[in-house]
């Protein structure tokens, strides 16, 4: 079996491995849009966008086609859009899932994600391939953040926040276990990919969304900030960067390894996320008064207000921590 690994090309960390990786992201990038398409032309949104090309289909397959259930046939009653729609929405969200899921395992075992060795105070060395797939996973995260919807004429705002919320989810489970533990090394990799910067372009890209009728934002906003400021909370939790049980060994690492040593300090990164949020969390105060009387956060304006008042408490938390330091710096 020895023999069968050597060759076998898609080893861990393997060059045709990586390359697979970066042709994921694109795939997950189309299949993300495609989804969030597909979505708009579903009840209860019904937007007419497309609807030219499925009445084409509906032409092919007769108004009203008989589907098998369980061995027994019937009829859908449903609009016939609605019965093209559905089933491949379904399988288009389907495949959206697996794909993070598979990137979330390959996640795992970059970081080690073996508890054993932890609570014995052992923190494992990541290996060469370790690192390289982890750069890579995070490539993949911060080209989502960075993605931008195509320029198709007409097309609804909602589909392109719908579309990068789904990226920023992906960038939360990347970074972050089950339990909500931030994988340093994945927080390092996104610290040198530029991955805060990404955020707040994230950021600054939906706030030049122009508003309905001049005044109000348009829908998917709300869901869209809190789904932005979520991650920001994380990102800034001083708790959680610090006490991380998936934190990096202190020594240097074996010379095969690219990194001659790991240069993440949890206390510089949230020095760093903490100048980042609270650029952008000063924009988003003066905003919050005029948000509070939009009809289309109606729904969100709780949330987003919430996390904004949390987002604040670590900075003042990161604040109070950084003068003591400096205090016992200076003596």
């Amino acid at each position: 079996s020895s023999g069968i690994n050597a060759e076998w090309p898609l080893r861990p960390g393997s060059d045709q491995g990586l390359a697979i990786i970066n042709k994921l992201s694109h795939l997950y990038s189309a299949i993300v849009w495609e989804n969030d398409l597909l979505g708009l032309l579903s009840p209860p949104y019904n937007h007419t966008q497309g609807r030219g090309d499925l009445e084409k289909l509906i032409e092919v397959i007769g108004p009203n086609p008989v589907i098998k259930l369980k061995g027994k046939e019937r009829k859908d009653k449903s609009p016939p859009h609605i019965r093209l729609i559905k089933p491949l929405w379904q399988s288009v969200d389907r495949l959206r899932k697996h794909l993070a899921a598979f990137l979330t395992v390959l996640c795992k075992l970059s970081c080690g994600h073996t508890r054993v060795r932890r609570t014995m105070g052992n923190k494992p060395v990541p290996s060469t391939h370790q690192c390289d797939i982890a750069k890579h996973i995070i490539k993949f995260v911060v080209n989502g953040l960075t993605w931008r919807p195509p320029n198709i004429p007409n097309i609804h705002p909602r589909v392109s926040l719908m579309a990068m919320i789904d990226h920023i989810g992906l960038a939360g489970q990347i970074l972050y276990s089950e339990s909500q533990q931030p994988y340093h090394l994945m927080l390092l990799e996104f610290d040198r990919a530029q991955g805060l910067q990404a955020l707040v372009g994230t950021y600054e890209w939906s706030a030049s969304i122009p508003k309905q009728d001049n005044k109000d934002l348009v829908p998917g906003s709300g869901e869209f900030m809190v789904a932005w400021l979520t991650l920001i909370k994380k990102l800034i939790d001083v708790k959680q960067v610090i006490e991380s049980s998936h934190s990096l060994p202190s020594q240097t690492v074996p010379p095969s390894n690219q990194y001659k040593q790991f240069e993440f300090e949890p206390v510089h990164f949230l020095a760093k996320s903490h100048k980042f949020a609270f650029e952008v969390i000063s924009q988003l105060w003066d905003e919050l008064y005029a948000y509070s009387g939009m009809k289309t956060l109606k729904n969100e304006i709780g949330p987003i207000t919430e996390h904004v008042i949390v987002i604040l408490k670590h900075l003042l938390k990161g604040t109070l921590i950084g003068t003591v330091m400096d205090f016992l710096l200076g003596c």
